[in-house]
């Protein structure tokens, strides 16, 4: 019985992993996986498929856990999770303190973008609403989205829909679609030769990864946007595949790759030497 309740876990974490935007593709197998188990097995699956498939009810706005600097400041940093991370895993991750000491001006909001809100299908619309339009009427005017895994991809997700919205976007190991969708980008001899398709009318399991590319192509003529973007992938990470298509569009120190693989300690250090740039480049005054 643990040994199928492992099963079940493993098969459910993989796969999220791998695309978080998403497990519909599980129920066949995870049926099997219950049966075999029995009614235990069963309520166990129900339990733990929670944790992903519960979507927010509309009346439920974003949690944020502010981390404010100095009182007036125009500069915010809003920092969006992992899969699997919660406010309380961006605040042990000292995130927060490893921006503010580099821009030590600037307030920092973790907001828990958790794995339901993507479920839900709109992620960055909530983001705008409920947290980038409530900062700029409460006087920011300098606003940086950093995301970490997951969250890269909800900060690409909210420049999709909300263009130029951001003053800046740090991408920390992005989650950039299946390794499929990344060999086919190679074969295809890079992103200025593949094709992303038709653009779809919806964002969902099976375009969200190629949406987030034809975002990346796009900056190939938008040399002003890439300016203000700064990718952070650890040289271990297993989403370093979509380094070599993401940093020739980006201006010279804007890719950081630290040692190590997928993990806070690396993208916190990375974020280090991305900080100390936007800080030595802002302007004096807003």
């Amino acid at each position: 019985m643990l040994a199928n309740m492992d099963g079940i876990r493993s098969l459910i974490e993989k796969t999220a992993i791998a695309n978080p935007y998403t497990i519909r593709s599980l129920s066949g197998e995870l049926s099997r996986l219950a049966r075999k188990g029995g009614g235990v097995g069963l309520l166990f699956l129900l339990l733990y498929s929670c944790v992903y498939l519960e979507t927010p009810k509309k009346t439920v706005p974003i949690q944020k856990v502010p981390a404010p600097m100095s009182a007036g400041t125009k500069r915010l940093v809003i920092v969006l999770p992992g899969r699997g991370d919660d406010l309380s895993d961006l605040q042990q991750s000292g995130i927060a303190s490893t921006i503010q000491k580099q821009l030590s001006d600037a307030d920092v909001w973790l907001i828990e973008l958790t794995f339901p809100y993507y479920m839900e299908g709109r992620a960055p619309q909530r983001v705008h609403e409920q947290i980038v339009q409530p900062a700029k009427r409460a006087g920011y005017r300098e606003i940086y989205l950093a995301g970490a895994s997951m969250g890269g991809m909800g900060v690409l997700l909210y420049e999709r829909e909300y263009p130029d919205q951001a003053s800046g976007l740090i991408l920390m190991a992005p989650y950039m679609g299946d390794e499929e969708l990344i060999e086919e980008i190679t074969a295809a001899g890079g992103l200025a030769k593949w094709q992303a398709g038709p653009k779809p009318k919806k964002i969902d399991s099976d375009n969200v990864g190629r949406e987030e590319w034809r975002l990346i192509q796009s900056w190939k003529a938008d040399n002003q946007r890439t300016r203000q973007v700064w990718l952070i992938c650890g040289k271990s990470d297993r989403f370093h595949g979509a380094v070599k298509f993401i940093a020739p569009l980006l201006p010279p120190g804007h890719t950081v790759e630290p040692d190590g693989g997928h993990a806070w300690s690396v993208w916190t250090k990375g974020a280090e030497k991305v900080f100390s740039q936007i800080n030595a480049r802002r302007p004096e005054t807003l």
